[in-house]
């Protein structure tokens, strides 16, 4: 019962009647990879309690560096006691949001050791991932956001045809709706100054965003000019013209709602999601 057929056993050396065969405090079916589809197996030795040798046996050991020992990948069915699959054991971020395994289970000593989900990549289902949301697990949306520039269209500036291999510079600013309606012109302001987003340039291509440029992150009131350079795997020809922004720090403008009547802030209660 330990997860592995007694054919493996055989032939790995492990013992086909041993749960755990080295009595490390992990069975011989969490150490050892299953099928070619397992992605929850630690990687040590089911014949070594201490299998790289460092004084700490397998079991409390942190195969991927998450800062989540191996046995507490695994969650242990309250019925049976066995350990069910739950992490990724050799991967440092299961769900890719870029917070460690271990800091979404303990607390992120990043973000005031606050949890969130480790399966999922936005805990409170606010359009922020875990790794740059100041409330992981508290529903906090941001208001709607948009490039703008001092061109006759209000679009971000910069020259007309450019040439691969030569730098040219994008700039603008990045503002943001309170009203939370995109259509109400009178509502969008300039970021405040302590906030701060990471613009970066694309060109849509071939069904991809192809990247012309570092992450740059804004300056005073939002404003940014990005220094980008079109390579080899930018074809000639029309092309769409992508600038994302994401959450950098200093998200002192995010309001609970607006009220259009009376143009006061309003807090709402934070909605917790427990997990």
């Amino acid at each position: 019962g330990d997860g592995l057929d007694d054919g493996l056993e055989v032939k790995i050396g492990t013992d086909p009647s041993s749960i755990d065969t080295d009595h490390d405090g992990l069975r011989d079916g969490q150490e050892v990879r299953k099928t070619p589809k397992d992605e929850h197996y630690t990687g040590t030795n089911p014949l070594k309690r201490d299998s790289d040798g460092d004084g700490t046996e397998d079991f409390y050991d942190d195969e991927d560096g998450d800062g989540l020992e191996n046995g507490l990948e695994w969650r242990y069915n309250p019925l049976t006691g066995g350990p069910i699959p739950w992490l990724k054991p050799l991967v440092t971020d299961t769900d890719g949001d870029g917070v460690p395994d271990g800091h979404e289970v303990k607390g992120n000593p990043e973000n005031g050791y606050q949890r969130s989900d480790p399966l999922v990549q936005d805990s409170d289902g606010d359009w922020l991932l875990d790794g740059i949301d100041p409330s992981p697990r508290t529903y906090t949306p941001l208001p709607y956001t948009r490039v703008r520039g001092d061109s006759p269209t209000r679009g971000p500036v910069f020259g007309g045809v450019q040439e691969k291999g030569i730098p040219f510079t994008i700039s603008g600013h990045i503002e943001y709706n309170a009203t939370k309606d995109p259509r109400s012109e009178d509502s969008w302001v300039s970021i405040s100054t302590g906030a701060q987003m990471l613009v970066q340039v694309f060109i849509w291509q071939d069904g991809e965003l192809k990247p012309i440029s570092d992450p740059v992150i804004t300056g005073a009131g939002g404003g940014f000019k990005v220094m980008c350079t079109m390579g080899d795997d930018i074809r000639a020809g029309e092309s769409l013209l992508v600038i994302k922004v994401s959450v950098y720090r200093g998200l002192d403008y995010r309001p609970g709602y607006w009220d259009d009547v009376s143009g006061d802030w309003f807090e709402t209660k934070p909605i917790y999601s427990e997990f």
